[in-house]
């Protein structure tokens, strides 16, 4: 009975973990329907990248993100979007930080799974907190973004503005701030258009 007892509270508290993990939410279909309910989970890694999504009638599925053009979470305070992106041979779910005319700032789940090796033939899997940045330019494929390069990177994108392009590196304008870098970019470039 001692064992029917713990393992009873052991699949409730799995159950409302689970449940608390949830948040409301709704997926974009390709032709632009839109399907509420509740985003499970996001699967990201090297591999593949999945979203577990639970619909209105408590059905659950996984969506790849070659099948749907994306999907929002509503956090509470805020509602966090993605959008299905096609970067070199694998789709994936990248996140919108900033949307411009020009250029458009993306950034990865939060939490990669990742494949170890460990004493030769041994592997491990375990998951990693991440923060990888991926910029659009003007609806072309995304381009990762890397903390060593990201000055070389920007300075072809950034070309038209030559005040921003020599900030780059300084204080407030170092990786770390790419997201501020990009949205006084577009700024700059919707003040230049409205001025004409």
């Amino acid at each position: 009975m001692k064992k029917i007892y713990t393992l009873f509270v052991f699949f409730f508290t799995l159950n409302c973990t689970l449940f608390a993990t949830q948040n409301p939410g709704f997926i974009i279909t390709k032709d632009a329907k839109i399907i509420t309910g509740k985003v499970a989970d996001i699967f990201y890694s090297n591999w593949k990248t999945e979203l577990v999504f639970i619909n209105e009638m408590g059905r659950r599925y996984n969506f790849p993100p070659a099948l749907i053009k994306g999907f929002a979470i509503n956090t509470g305070s805020e509602i966090v979007e993605f959008e299905s992106k096609f970067q070199k041979g694998q789709w994936r779910f990248l996140k919108i930080l900033e949307k411009g005319k020009n250029l458009t700032l993306y950034r990865s789940p939060s939490v990669k799974t990742q494949r170890l090796a460990q004493n030769y033939s041994n592997q491990q899997i375990i998951k990693k907190n991440v923060r990888e940045y991926w910029l659009e330019v003007q609806k072309d494929n995304p381009i990762r973004i890397y903390p060593i390069s990201y000055k070389k990177q920007l300075r072809m994108f950034l070309a038209n503005q030559p005040t921003l392009l020599d900030k780059l590196g300084q204080k407030g304008y170092k990786f770390r701030d790419l997201q501020k870098i990009i949205i006084e970019y577009n700024d700059l470039i919707e003040r230049k258009l409205t001025a004409i």
